[in-house]
C-alpha cells in the first residue's frame, strides 16, 4: 500500500513539474464556460475528471473559482454546482487509477477468488460513481431559492437590519 501512495505522489510531481495541471485547468475551464447554464452539471464532470486524471481529490480547489464565477454569471446559486464538485472530486478518487481504492478493489478481488476482467473494473470504478454524481447534481439543481429571488429576499432583510 505504501509503494502505491508514492507512485501516487510521484505522478503528481511528475505532473506539476511538466505544468500538466495548468493545462489541465485550462482544458477544464473550457466546457463549463461554454455552456454555462449547465455549470451544475458539467462543474462536477469537470472535477471528476480531473480527479480522474491527477489521482487527488484536491484538483476541487483549483477548479471551485471558475465554477463559481461562471455560475454568478448565469444567475445560479454557487452553491450548487460546488456542492456537487466537491461530491465529484470525492467519487473520482474511487475511479482513479493512481488511487489505493482501485488498488484495493483488485487486490481483495483477487483474495476472494471473485472472476474479473480488466474491462470489469471501470464499469465498478467510473459508471458507478458518475451515476451517482448526476443523481447528486440534479438534487442540487433544486436546492435554495433561484439566485433572483433570494437576492431580493436579502435586500429586503439588509434593509431592515440597517
Amino acid at each position: 500500500m505504501t509503494l502505491i501512495i508514492l507512485a501516487a505522489v510521484l505522478a503528481a510531481s511528475a505532473l506539476e513539474a511538466a505544468r500538466g495541471k495548468e493545462w489541465l485547468v485550462r482544458l477544464s475551464e473550457r466546457l463549463p464556460r461554454r455552456s454555462p447554464k449547465a455549470v451544475t452539471f458539467l462543474g462536477p464532470l469537470v472535477t471528476d475528471g480531473m480527479t480522474l486524471a491527477v489521482g487527488t481529490g484536491h484538483t476541487v480547489y483549483v477548479i471551485q473559482p471558475i465554477i463559481a464565477d461562471v455560475a454568478r454569471k448565469t444567475a445560479i446559486r454557487p452553491e450548487r454546482p460546488l456542492a456537487a464538485a466537491s461530491v465529484a472530486s470525492r467519487l473520482g478518487i474511487t475511479a482513479s487509477p493512481l488511487s489505493a481504492a482501485v488498488a484495493w478493489l483488485v487486490t481483495s478481488c483477487e483474495d476472494q477468488g471473485i472472476p474479473y476482467t480488466l474491462g470489469d473494473i471501470p464499469v465498478v470504478t467510473v459508471l458507478s460513481p458518475l451515476c451517482r454524481l448526476m443523481a447528486a447534481a440534479t438534487g442540487q439543481t433544486f436546492v435554495g431559492a433561484d439566485e433572483v429571488k433570494d437576492s431580493n429576499l436579502w435586500g429586503i432583510v439588509a434593509r431592515l437590519a440597517s
